[in-house]
C-alpha cells in the first residue's frame, strides 16, 4: 500500500510540473517587439501572483479597446517605483509594453508613464 501511494503522488507531480512551467512561459510573447499605447486607466489590480492594467485606448480607426497589461507581483512592482495607489481609474498614461504575438490588445508589461510625466517601471 505504502508504495502505490507514493507512486500515485509522484504520479501526481510530473502531471502538475508542466502546469507550473506553462504558467510563466513566454511562448505567446513578442520578445523582439514594443508597442506604446496612450489611455485611460480603466482598472489596475495590485496582486499575486501578478497585478494588471486594464486601459481604455481609442486604436486608429476610432474605436474603444481594452487592452490588458500583466505586470510583476507586488514586490517586484516596488522595485520599479510603484505603490498600490500609482495608477487610478481615470488616469491618463502611456504603457510601453512586449506585445501578445497573436496581436490582442495587450502584453508583458514594460514601463508606464504616468499624467506628471514620471515614468515608472523601468
Amino acid at each position: 500500500m505504502e508504495i502505490s501511494r507514493k507512486s500515485g503522488v509522484l504520479a501526481l507531480l510530473l502531471l502538475a510540473s508542466p502546469l507550473a512551467f506553462s504558467h510563466h512561459s513566454a511562448a505567446g510573447i513578442d520578445q523582439k517587439g514594443s508597442v506604446t499605447v496612450t489611455g485611460t486607466v480603466k482598472e489596475f489590480q495590485w496582486g499575486n501572483p501578478h497585478s494588471w492594467i486594464e486601459l481604455d485606448v481609442v486604436n486608429a480607426k476610432g474605436e474603444a479597446e481594452v487592452w490588458n497589461f500583466e505586470m510583476n507581483p507586488p514586490v517586484y512592482l516596488v522595485k520599479g517605483g510603484f505603490t498600490r495607489s500609482s495608477l487610478k481609474p481615470g488616469d491618463k498614461v502611456a504603457v510601453t509594453a512586449k506585445p501578445f504575438i497573436d496581436k490582442r490588445p495587450g502584453g508583458i508589461f514594460v514601463s508606464v508613464v504616468l499624467p506628471d510625466g514620471k515614468v515608472l517601471g523601468k
